[in-house]
């Protein structure tokens, strides 16, 4: 039988051929597969990816939106200085039981809206004072408690502008009634100009009877805030008297004309109660705390000496409040009008709330740089009671550090990145 040779390995080469051609696709088919897989793996990532920045810059922004919800409620307090950065302070947040005063009571995690995932959030409160401006920045990070990678930031410059924004009076001695009665000894009222009032009556000028007591210009020559015994004091005669009308006020006539009705005395007593202000025998000396406002509550009916303080460190000084940081001290009406002993120096405003005559005949040596208040008359004051005036050069509000009353944001400071 006749073979076609030729033939038969022209048809094998023809299948081999087609093999090769069927696996070249094969391959090929198995390599789109692959790379639309991967492809696809990828997708899902970078849209997993998308999700977590997307729902990180969500609770980044949610833990900015309860930063300023807090500081226009709270007022951000100054904190150690920021290294390298004068007149800053620093206030972070995270949640935890160690945090500062001033944060928010409380940090709660974020659940992601897609991928019910969590978020922590940080939140940083940045104060920084310059040209008599206080600006706090506030800043928000977020990050996802599965992918620490994924994070977010949002922040904002506030200005925070506390209650009482009127200036307060700074007449050295303020009473609701006369003044003088049995003024005995020396003593001296120091102002700050030759004009200004030493001391001012609702009763009127006519009666407030001086005795003894001396006007004169004090300048403190080493800026130290204390009269020394070598600095110049400028008698001035004759002898500025004034008054002021109480028609306005329902009650606390000579409180709140020193404070220029910018202070409620109710709301002066709230703030030093709920601030935990309220002292019989261990009332803080030195500066207040700047946590809270500067007012105190003084249930002491004397005399009020060194023993009354409570900071061993300042004890010696015998020094309550200080020059840049006054302090209200409220004596409540059933305590009287207490004596001194000792010689203790106040910076601030001391005020009386009894209405009847004070028997001041136990005030020698006391010092009170801004202004004695006192709700009734005033009489027998003895030698060596100085009464400073002191222009703290500041609003209420910021001078006994209140809370706030709102918050602003500065337009075009509102930012947030990945």
């Amino acid at each position: 039988m006749f073979r076609d040779d030729k033939h038969s390995v022209t048809h094998k080469q023809r299948g081999v051929a087609t093999l090769v051609v069927v696996i070249s696709l094969i391959i090929i088919m198995a390599v789109m597969a692959l790379t639309v897989a991967n492809s696809g793996i990828m997708d899902q990532r970078t849209t997993g990816s998308d999700i977590r920045a997307r729902e990180a810059h969500e609770a980044a922004e949610a833990g900015l939106e309860y930063a300023v919800a807090w500081a226009n409620s709270i007022r951000i307090p100054d904190v150690p200085v920021l290294p390298g950065v004068p007149g800053s302070t620093q206030l972070t947040c995270d949640g935890g039981t160690d945090d500062p005063y001033g944060c928010p009571p409380s940090l709660t995690t974020i659940t992601g809206s897609t991928t019910n995932e969590t978020y922590q959030y940080t939140l940083t409160y940045t104060v920084t004072t310059g040209a008599g401006t206080k600006l706090v920045r506030i800043e928000s990070d977020a990050y996802s408690t599965a992918d620490a990678s994924t994070v977010a930031h949002a922040e904002v410059y506030l200005q925070q502008v506390p209650l009482g924004q009127g200036s307060p009076e700074t007449t050295p001695v303020v009473v609701d009634g006369a003044f003088g009665d049995e003024i005995v000894g020396g003593g001296d009222i120091l102002t700050i100009t030759s004009t200004s009032t030493a001391i001012a009556s609702s009763a009127g000028a006519d009666e407030i009877n001086e005795g003894h007591l001396e006007q004169r210009i004090w300048t403190d020559l080493d800026g130290d805030g204390e009269v020394d015994n070598m600095e110049i004091k400028v008698k001035v005669e004759p002898f500025k008297k004034g008054d002021f009308d109480c028609s306005s006020y329902s009650s606390h006539c000579a409180w709140n004309h020193t404070f220029q009705g910018e202070l409620p005395f109710e709301d002066a007593v709230e703030y030093a109660t709920a601030a935990g202000n309220v002292f019989t025998n261990d009332m803080p000396c030195g500066p207040p705390d700047p946590s809270k406002p500067a007012i105190y509550i003084l249930k002491n009916t004397g005399p009020i000496g060194s023993a009354d303080l409570s900071n061993p460190g300042c004890k010696d000084s015998k020094i309550i409040g200080s020059l840049t940081a006054p302090v209200a001290i409220i004596v409540p009406e059933s305590y009287g009008c207490p004596p001194f002993s000792g010689g203790l120096s106040i910076y601030g405003y001391f005020y009386i709330e009894n209405e009847t005559a004070c028997d001041a005949s136990g005030w020698g040596g006391a010092k009170v740089y801004g202004s004695a208040i006192f709700e009734g008359p005033v009489t027998k004051l003895t030698s060596g009671t100085e009464f400073i005036e002191m222009d703290w050069g500041d609003s209420v509000g910021n001078t006994l550090n209140l809370p706030v009353d709102y918050a602003n944001a500065i337009p075009g400071t509102w930012r947030d990145y990945e």
